[in-house]
């Protein structure tokens, strides 16, 4: 409910919600209505989305989040 305040205060369109540990189901409820409008990103959504765009990063931003590709044996099994 503070988050659709702040959007309200400053004009707001639509909002980033972090919560590392996601979020409690009353929240889960408030926001299921809010899904063009808000969204929710878990500690998951935040490292996917980061190895997503990290190649189009500034250098300046990539020199702050150093990240190498390694690579490794895939599983046959999997």
């Amino acid at each position: 409910q503070r988050l659709q305040g702040a959007m309200s205060t400053i004009g707001a369109d639509q909002a980033l919600l972090v919560a590392f540990g996601g979020v409690n189901k009353p929240a889960a409820e408030l926001l299921t209505n809010q899904q063009f409008k808000v969204k929710v990103w878990d500690a998951d959504s935040i490292v996917e989305e980061l190895l997503k765009e990290y190649p189009r990063l500034e250098p300046e931003i990539q020199d702050l989040i150093p990240l190498r590709t390694i690579w490794t044996l895939a599983n046959p099994d999997a």
